[in-house]
């Protein structure tokens, strides 16, 4: 059975990260830069992490209020 080709590490500059957090606080997908970097999606995760960046926490609570009462208006 052949072995399979060895996998390059990619190393993201310093430039590339402040691009890659910028993008990301703009509202890109963690996949889409993971794809846009050549990287994989753990390694955009942790460097957004390093850089002190906070994880995505959902709806906003204004978001989660509209919600709630268009459910209660009988939306779906």
């Amino acid at each position: 059975m052949p072995t399979p080709p060895s996998s390059r590490i990619r190393r993201l500059t310093s430039s590339e990260v402040d691009d890659l957090v910028t993008a990301y606080l703009d509202g890109e997908r963690i996949e889409d830069l993971a794809d846009r970097y050549g990287v994989h999606r753990s390694t955009v995760m942790a460097k957004l992490r390093r850089a002190g960046v906070p994880k995505y926490s959902g709806w906003s609570e204004d978001t989660t209020k509209e919600a709630r009462d268009l459910y209660e208006a009988g939306l779906s």
